[in-house]
């Protein structure tokens, strides 16, 4: 993504949002307008879960594909789109169903005029959403430049997850019970939403470096589109 490509994690993961927003509830499939999306649970409530990551319906369909590629292109229309109202925009996603993309943004006349202007027609959910990527990329980076303070007192930031929805930051640590109330005392009512979750790992089998660069994170937006083809 740019919220929505699959995201990868590292340690103080800088994670593309994956699919989640905070403790995000079932995606919004509505009208093609800008209609609000249904309110997520409080980006303050502590979870035990990892942040989805998106995959595609296993499939040898060529057209699957096709499609797949047609939506990665209207998404890339929209993060450029994005990059001229980074005050409004969140993210981008696609359907669950895989039928259309959906766009998260800050409620905007003239950023939805845009989008409609360039993809007229085509298959796009627009959803409101309460923060900006840039707002939430902020975050991240203060959380993150924080991540000595919290070690110190033992509470090691594992990774780091933008939700491409704009709800909240995802920090994953080993024990969030702990975490929470002592976030709340440092950052204050910020949209962060405290999770439990292991270091990640590289494929070498090395705890990733700590504020290492999630090869999928966009500027401005979060984008997550998904489905490799099979070899």
């Amino acid at each position: 993504m740019r919220c929505r490509r699959p995201m990868l994690g590292v340690p103080l993961l800088l994670l593309v949002v994956g699919l989640g927003g905070c403790a995000r509830q079932p995606r919004y499939d509505g009208p093609e307008t800008g209609a609000p999306a249904p309110a997520p649970a409080a980006c303050d409530a502590t979870s035990t879960s990892p942040p989805p990551v998106g995959s595609a319906p296993p499939t040898t369909d060529t057209s699957f594909y096709t499609q797949q590629d047609r939506l990665d292109e209207m998404a890339a229309a929209v993060d450029r789109i994005g990059a001229r109202y980074p005050q409004v925009y969140a993210g981008v996603e696609l359907a669950p169903d895989h039928s259309k993309i959906i766009v998260f943004r800050i409620p905007s006349a003239p950023f939805d005029a845009a989008v409609r202007a360039a993809l007229p027609g085509k298959p796009v959910g627009l959803v409101d959403a309460a923060h900006s990527a840039r707002e939430l990329n902020a975050l991240l980076n203060r959380v993150s430049a924080d991540e000595r303070y919290w070690k110190s007192r033992g509470i090691p930031l594992n990774w780091l997850s933008p939700q491409v929805d704009g709800s909240c930051v995802q920090v994953a640590t080993t024990d969030p019970v702990r975490a929470k109330p002592l976030f709340r005392l440092r950052y204050g009512p910020a949209p962060i939403q405290v999770i439990h979750g292991a270091a990640a790992v590289t494929r070498s089998g090395r705890v990733a470096a700590v504020g290492g660069e999630n090869p999928r994170a966009e500027p401005d937006g979060f984008r997550l589109l998904t489905a490799d083809r099979p070899a």
